[in-house]
């Protein structure tokens, strides 16, 4: 069991990861219009400012590099959490706590390594926005599945199996079980 300590830095974790979600999807829904006005260009990249702003901070390589060792530590809590979802389609790696160390550590990887990749293309988004012209706006896809992953896997860790729950819902109605194919 973890810490409270341990479960509350976790929790923050997951909030800032809750908070890049929620804001890419807003972001995403405001670019969709090609017929945006060029003040709302401002005030959009603005917002993708502020969203490029919390992505820095959830995989930022310490934050991560804790998180790992939070996850590989608390692995029995995730399969716990996993099995008391009981989720269809639930990954299969999720419920099980060896698994947890291997597969639950990888996607955190991942994450990290995903992170100047996204960093690159949203700064790129926020430039043409501030030049006036329209982009469309959102995390790749990769990006969401993993940010997805890690928060269901890190909640279903702080011992909290209705969000996590909800998480895993999310993660697998949007599709990120085939976007997350992991390497054999």
């Amino acid at each position: 069991m973890g810490t409270v300590h341990d479960d509350a830095i976790a929790q923050g974790w997951v909030a800032g990861a809750l908070n890049v979600l929620t804001l890419d999807e807003l972001w995403t829904h405001h670019l969709k219009s090609t017929d945006v006005q060029p003040d709302e260009m401002q005030a959009l990249a603005d917002l993708g400012e502020s969203l490029q702003s919390s992505w820095l901070q959830v995989t930022d390589a310490g934050a991560l590099k804790w998180l790992r060792e939070y996850v590989y530590a608390n692995a029995e809590r995730v399969a716990e959490g996993a099995a008391a979802a009981d989720l269809p389609d639930m990954p299969e790696e999720w419920a099980n706590a060896d698994a947890v160390r291997t597969k639950a550590v990888l996607r955190i990887d991942q994450l990290l390594g995903a992170s100047g990749n996204e960093d690159e293309r949203l700064s790129a988004k926020i430039a043409t926005l501030r030049d006036g012209s329209w982009v469309s706006g959102d995390l790749s896809r990769v990006a969401v599945c993993l940010l997805l992953a890690v928060s269901a896997i890190t909640t279903f860790a702080i011992g909290q199996a209705l969000i996590g729950g909800f998480l895993a819902t999310w993660f697998t109605t949007g599709g990120c079980p085939q976007a997350l194919v992991s390497p054999a």
